[in-house]
């Protein structure tokens, strides 16, 4: 190949010099009309992006057809990675991290030669000189590729052992990878076999110390609920901190992990294309498990915006969310990561609302999580009564969970971080199944914050039954193991989270365990006492302990009730209040999820439970259809 750049001539040196060679490049080779040229100089000037990147994340040219200009306009060769394999031992003694750092890849050697295919021709002489370090013996080429080539031969080089670590990043001793230490059988059988016991020699004090524990957790749910709630009526998102909007709007980079979701990824698409954000700021990832074909296919006939692209995740030991988005942390662009699902629709102006929200806050909020809401809550009960819960948790209960500084339990979308941190902390769990819990856990452990935003992401509430239990039995599994996982160590996790934010991470993981699990029991034992069919063992209970659970469960549900007229009342919509006297028939549907839960951690603790989306007949595209309304100065 000719023109291969093995030293920089004095004109290509002043070339790459000179500050604005690029709109140089693409001004006098006319690629695109003046107007739009004149627009993207001025955001170049104003931001310090390069001119040719703005132009293609907008659409105006293609990333060949800027490949091609800079080739000509520096006399160097350019090349389509897709005709060349590059060298393996080459790749590995760069290895991946530099080369996406870097933005070059290993292509051939040539003699004494070690030529490298890049796509920043502004970074070649930071490139040449890292290349040195690596090759000090060796001349340095370079030759011009497309971004995207060089992104896909850095996947094709790397992508196993990309892959084999995304495994691995969080820290082994926050990790739940390694459960079956954990929970081993001989754990098991030995905790089994003490509860058997103990229930055959006194069944009446097993009973008894049962419903402690359920008035326990009953009451310390109730105390967090009723914080919240006052910490909703006093303040209000609008007394925090001024925001500043940043001068330049960071990149920000979207994971979007899809798996089997042809019935929605064209409605994800059009809802990443309705956000109001630079698109020379947004690097947009589709995550594609390498076998679904099913999406693929859907994919290929859809056109893509220039700033998304996607990234196929290799097959591994574990199918999940959080390995996927580890997988493609690496190849992300932006000091901001955030995550949506498949059947997303968030505001248009949420990032902008992000960004402006993280650069005014402290280093240590390095978090941010959006209030998620329905766009099908009158679809049926399930997703009328799915609605209350929802809103109750996003616009009150995690309201109260921040004004406490406990640990946020992170939803797994819309929520948004400062990329050094999350790297810092390890990134996500790959084998917890709720990898977004967990991860607010461990940020806080570390010393960081999260913190909520006025903004809504709008999902498709579980209509089916059957899904929406697979769905709830995944989350409260993950519960389960993170608790588990955290208190491996009680008194680490005491020292890192202090009195309160143990307290509260009991109360907000373990609380809402027992609260499913001990359903059946209630139920049970309520009906034997109302008919009078109450066993013997069941006398000998303190008089007190009875008087407490029957005062302290109604007055739960009370508060449990005030705190979703609390968020109705912030999303505008109180024509759905009466449906919450529903809700007692609801929690039941929780409590075959959590025993389900329970079996799976024995079973399958790391399997992933698929939830359906695109079930609803109707998705409104502009989310503002919904019918809510803004919230009340008051309220979240």
């Amino acid at each position: 190949m000719e023109n291969i750049l093995l030293e920089f001539s004095d004109r290509q040196k002043r070339a790459l010099m000179a500050p604005s060679f690029r709109d140089l490049v693409c001004n006098d080779l006319q690629l695109c009309e003046q107007a739009e040229f004149a627009q993207a100089a001025w955001t170049a000037e104003r931001t310090g992006a390069g001119i040719d990147r703005i132009l293609v994340q907008a659409g105006h040219i293609t990333q060949v057809q800027a490949r091609d200009a800079l080739c000509r306009y520096l006399d160097v060769a350019g090349i389509s990675l897709a005709d060349w394999i590059p060298d393996a031992a080459l790749c590995a003694q760069a290895g991946y991290r530099r080369c996406l750092a870097f933005g070059f890849i290993p292509w051939q050697r040539l003699g004494n030669s070690v030529v490298l295919a890049v796509h920043d021709a502004e970074r070649m002489t930071q490139i040449v000189a890292e290349a040195k370090l690596i090759w000090p013996d060796h001349r340095i080429g370079l030759i011009l590729a497309t971004p995207d080539d060089v992104t896909t031969a850095i996947a094709t080089a790397f992508g196993p052992q990309i892959a084999a670590d995304a495994l691995t990043t969080c820290p082994t001793r926050y990790s739940c990878r390694n459960w079956g230490q954990v929970l081993s059988p001989t754990v098991i059988v030995a905790a089994m076999t003490a509860l058997l016991i103990g229930a055959i020699a006194s069944p009446t004090l097993a009973i008894t110390i049962l419903l402690v524990w359920i008035l326990i957790a009953n009451s310390a749910t109730l105390g967090l609920r009723l914080t919240a709630i006052f910490t909703f009526r006093w303040t209000g998102l609008s007394k925090q901190r001024e925001m500043i909007q940043p001068r330049v709007w960071p990149m920000i980079s979207l994971l979007l992990p899809v798996f089997r979701e042809e019935a929605v990824i064209g409605q994800l698409i059009r809802a990443m294309q309705r956000l109001d954000y630079p698109a020379d700021a947004l690097d947009i990832i589709i995550l594609l498990e390498s076998d679904d074909d099913v999406t693929r296919n859907t994919l290929s006939g859809l056109e893509l915006p220039p700033y998304m692209r996607v990234i196929e995740v290799p097959p591994g030991p574990v199918r999940t969310k959080p390995r996927a988005m580890n997988y493609a942390l690496p190849f992300c662009r932006g000091s901001i990561v955030g995550i949506y699902d498949a059947e997303d629709a968030p505001q248009p102006d949420q990032l902008r609302k992000v960004a402006t929200y993280l650069h005014s806050a402290s280093w240590k909020v390095c978090c941010v999580q959006a209030r998620l809401d329905f766009y099908n809550p009158d679809q049926n009960w399930l997703t009328r009564c799915f609605t209350l819960e929802y809103g109750t948790w996003f616009r009150v209960l995690l309201h109260g969970v921040q004004f406490l500084g406990l640990p946020l339990p992170l939803g797994g979308t819309s929520v948004f971080f400062r990329r050094p941190v999350l790297e810092e902390i390890g990134a996500w769990d790959a084998h917890n199944v709720t990898e977004d819990a967990e991860l607010g856990v461990r940020l806080t452990r570390f010393g960081y914050r999260c913190e909520m935003i006025d903004s809504t992401t709008f999902e498709e509430a579980n209509s089916n039954y059957r899904n929406w239990i697979s769905q709830r039995s995944r989350w409260l599994k993950g519960y389960y193991i993170t608790w588990a996982s955290h208190m491996r160590r009680p008194r680490e996790l005491l020292r890192d989270l202090g009195l309160r934010g143990f307290l509260g991470f009991h109360v907000m993981f373990l609380g809402a365990i027992t609260a499913y699990l001990a359903i059946p029991l209630f139920w049970t034992m309520t009906g034997l006492a109302v008919t009078g069919a109450a066993p013997d063992i069941l006398s000998g209970i303190p008089g007190w302990l009875w008087s407490a659970l029957f005062i302290s469960l109604p007055i739960g549900q009370i508060v449990m009730l005030s705190a979703v007229m609390l968020a109705l009342r912030g999303r505008g919509d109180m024509k759905r209040l009466p449906w919450a006297l529903t809700l007692p028939a609801y929690w039941p549907l929780g409590a075959l999820a959590a025993w389900q839960a329970v079996v799976e951690l024995f079973v399958s603790p790391y399997h992933w439970h698929k939830t359906k989306h695109g079930l609803t007949a109707h998705r409104p595209e502009n989310i503002e259809s919904v019918g809510t309304r803004p919230a009340r100065k008051r309220g979240v």
